[in-house]
């Protein structure tokens, strides 16, 4: 699945179970090519451990060792690069989905917490996944005018699942629903505000 990043470039995301299958498949590919390199080498070593100083093919087997050390190198930390990349991809995506259930269809809310999420709390640490929920929250409440601290306990607890709905346990006396008639509140205002999860 592909979504936009903060600088509006498309990005790959993948599903906690796509992460560890394309993990697995990585570390797999990468320790046939390392068996082979390490196995290169040995041979290499071997070889160069036969020969004396004046031989002429001494020079070409060096050359070919540190070649393959070299490559052997290269490989482990190209495969750590593409690991942590994936894992960064489902970073985003957790990030992502935990505003989408918060803001919803809320455009100016989403650029409120984006902007908090990149500028204001740039320096906050994210190695775990509490800590990128604790940034997120932090982001809510920076954003909100109001925070409803019982809405984004609700979606954070439940990674996303709830997607705003009210906790419906508040109920709306008619009294006070005529004093909000005298204020230009309608019944489909307090239904909006239920759903919304003010009330």
């Amino acid at each position: 699945m592909k979504i936009k990043n903060e600088e509006g470039e498309e990005i790959e995301v993948f599903t906690p179970e796509e992460l560890k299958a394309k993990e697995e498949e990585l570390t797999s590919k990468h320790t046939a090519e390392a068996e082979k390199l390490k196995a290169d080498l040995a041979t290499a070593t071997v070889e160069l451990g036969k020969l004396k100083e004046s031989d002429k093919n001494f020079g070409e087997l060096r050359t070919a060792k540190e070649k393959l050390e070299k490559d052997l190198t290269e490989k482990e930390t190209a495969h750590k690069a593409e690991i942590e990349s994936i894992k960064n991809a489902g970073a985003v995506a957790q990030v992502e989905g935990l505003i989408k259930a918060i803001v919803g269809t809320d455009a100016e809310m989403r650029k409120k917490m984006e902007y908090h999420m990149t500028k204001t709390l740039a320096g906050m640490p994210v190695t775990s996944k509490e800590e990128m929920e604790e940034k997120v929250k932090s982001a809510y409440r920076l954003s909100a005018d109001v925070p409803d601290v019982d809405k984004i306990n609700g979606i954070i607890s439940s990674a996303g699942a709830g997607g705003g709905e009210g906790s419906g346990n508040l109920q709306v006396s008619p009294e006070l629903k005529q004093l909000g008639r005298n204020f230009g509140l309608s019944d489909a205002d307090w239904e909006n505000a239920h759903k919304s999860g003010i009330i």
